[in-house]
């Protein structure tokens, strides 16, 4: 079997006056996988995420996801799959879509709360579906409340972050690792 794939990205950042940053990044994935030249269910991904900070308050950001997941068969635990699997032997698919808002206070270097708020919705694909969301988690949408804090000390060095989480969070800091671009 075999597959094709399509990715892209655009990515915006940028220092405004008065010490205040905005951020946003677009990304969108598809997938199709083939069997013989007789191709399977398609798959897509597409993520927006943004955020704005202001100075000496607080950053505010965004986050909105809607990805496809592809059906496969079960085993009698739900939660696990045969193996190996059949690229192309998908059952159905089904689309989550998530959205989050976060607000960090920024008011101290060492200790940064925070509240989160997110909502998960979880639905059968147009098309063939053998997997009900409502009936495996029992509702179709949840919620998530949090609420801590971030708290630092010593010279901190993060990786493998992208993002709002990528810049900077204690002056003279400095990031080291991945920033995904």
């Amino acid at each position: 079997s075999t597959n094709g794939k399509w990715n892209g990205a655009a990515r915006f950042e940028r220092a405004l006056s008065g010490g205040r940053n905005v951020y946003a990044l677009v990304e969108y994935s598809h997938t199709r996988d083939y069997d013989d030249e007789h191709p399977g269910l398609p798959s897509s991904s597409l993520l927006a995420e943004g955020s704005f900070d202001f100075p000496r308050a607080m950053t505010v950001a965004l986050r909105i996801e809607r990805t496809d997941r592809l059906e496969e068969e079960r085993l009698a635990d739900p939660f696990r799959s045969p193996r190996p699997h059949y690229d192309a032997h998908q059952l159905g698919a089904t689309r989550f879509v998530s959205a989050a808002v976060n607000v960090a206070s920024v008011k101290h270097a060492l200790v940064r709360p925070f509240i989160e708020v997110s909502r998960l919705h979880a639905s059968p694909r147009p098309g063939p579906s053998f997997f009900e969301p409502a009936e495996f988690y029992g509702s179709r949408g949840a919620w998530s409340f949090s609420a801590g804090a971030r708290v630092g000390f010593g010279h901190m060095r993060q990786m493998g972050r992208y993002g709002p989480a990528a810049r900077s969070t204690t002056p003279g800091q400095h990031m080291t690792g991945h920033e995904h671009e």
